[in-house]
């Protein structure tokens, strides 16, 4: 036990922490009543970096999605494709993760909603960026609350 709070308060000195498996959890859209719908997602190490989340990269799933929904849209890089969409009933929690297969450090994220898929109300408002060594515990890494939303066609930053 202390072999392990020590590892971890290193690596909580040495710089970004480092994780196999993160996820965005979507608790609230602009418009309570509407499902989350997302075209792609980016995660990044560095504040403007490369995104991450290449397609074949990595694995994409989602926790709660309408069915037949496939949470692979958001990392395929097609920003005109096809859209993932959140749970239907109950609307929340929405929650898309990434296995990156060995641990990476996530310090930003980029969401975008296309014009054709959705509106500003589908767009996630409340949110939170999480992080787990073994894909079963979940720690928040940061947390956003009333954003304001998407504009369809535009990329958003969140770090």
């Amino acid at each position: 036990m202390v072999g392990a709070y020590l590892a971890h308060r290193r690596q909580r000195h040495a710089g970004p922490m480092r994780y196999r498996y993160w996820r965005i959890n979507i608790s609230a859209q602009v418009n309570p009543g509407a499902q989350a719908i997302l075209n792609e997602i980016q995660m990044r190490s560095t504040v403007g970096g490369a995104d991450l989340t290449a397609p074949g990269g990595g694995s994409m799933w989602a926790y709660s999605n309408s069915n037949g929904s496939d949470p692979h849209r958001v990392v395929d890089n097609d920003v005109a494709g096809l859209a993932w969409f959140g749970p239907t009933s109950p609307r929340n929690p929405a929650i898309l993760g990434y296995d990156f297969g060995s641990p990476v450090a996530i310090v930003e994220i980029g969401l975008y909603l296309s014009p054709s898929s959705g509106t500003n109300a589908n767009s996630p408002n409340s949110f939170t960026l999480e992080y787990s060594s073994n894909g079963a515990n979940w720690t928040v890494s940061k947390s956003w609350a009333s954003t304001g939303g998407l504009s369809p066609g535009t990329w958003r930053y969140f770090s």
